[in-house]
């Protein structure tokens, strides 16, 4: 599992620690990835930065095979991502 958010790679490093993310963050901070699967913005900043939406994609060989979004509520997204995951053929193949 990996996060990408739009600040840099420093900022991100100290957000894990503040955080402790059980995860890494990856930096977005060009808005490349952002531009090329159309993620939204929110109308907020953070770190002086735009903010993606909250949005989970499962990937598999290198393609998006499944978007939740909107995610909300966000404490529940796991559990729906999950859910998801066990009703899918065995070996993950779609």
């Amino acid at each position: 599992m990996l996060g990408v958010a739009t600040q840099s790679p420093d900022y991100l490093a100290g957000e894990i620690a503040r955080l402790e993310l059980p995860y890494d963050l990856l930096s977005d901070e060009h808005f490349e990835l952002q531009r090329a699967l159309n993620i939204p913005l929110l109308p907020v900043e953070a770190g002086g930065r735009p903010v993606f939406r909250r949005i989970t994609l499962v990937c598999q060989q290198a393609r998006v095979i499944k978007v939740f979004y909107p995610v909300f509520p966000p404490s529940a997204n796991a559990g729906e991502v999950l859910s998801w995951i066990k009703t899918q053929p065995a070996g993950g193949q779609r």
